[in-house]
């Protein structure tokens, strides 16, 4: 096994998670998870979601109540890399515009588990905690 290899598309799913969110790609954006996913953002409020139907349900939501979002993530640790799974840590800066005009900044750690399906890494479990609070970015 190509440890960098392996690790590099783990990062590379990561980026992609934030791309299709942030361009409102729901369709890319779900096939991220294998078909049982957990994702879980109940500590921010927004609830937890079991597999593609659910997980597609809050991403048709997101494109009814968000104006634009953009995530920076950071910091990507990955840890028990195997040949068919690991877990990893994800920090990340999510601006945030609804169609309401408010505007927020939301830190969040990602807590990750991958399963590589068919040759390619996907997120088995991916649950949003809060890193700080919730900021209200007042308009200029």
């Amino acid at each position: 096994m190509d440890v960098t290899a392996e690790k590099f598309a783990i990062q590379e799913l990561a980026y992609l998670y934030a791309y299709y969110c942030d361009r409102f790609d729901a369709d890319n954006w779900v096939d991220c998870f294998t078909e049982d996913a957990v994702f879980d953002e109940s500590e921010k409020g927004l609830g937890r979601h079991v597999g593609h139907d659910a997980i597609r349900k809050t991403a048709d939501s997101r494109v009814e109540r968000v104006e634009q979002m953009i995530h920076m993530v950071t910091n990507h640790l990955i840890f028990d890399l195997t040949p068919t799974n690991a877990r990893g840590h994800i920090f990340a800066i999510n601006e945030v515009i609804y169609k309401t005009g408010e505007r927020f900044r939301i830190n969040t750690i990602y807590e990750d588990e991958y399963r590589k399906i068919d040759g390619r890494w996907k997120f088995s479990s991916r649950t949003a905690r809060n890193s700080l609070p919730k900021i209200r970015v007042m308009p200029d």
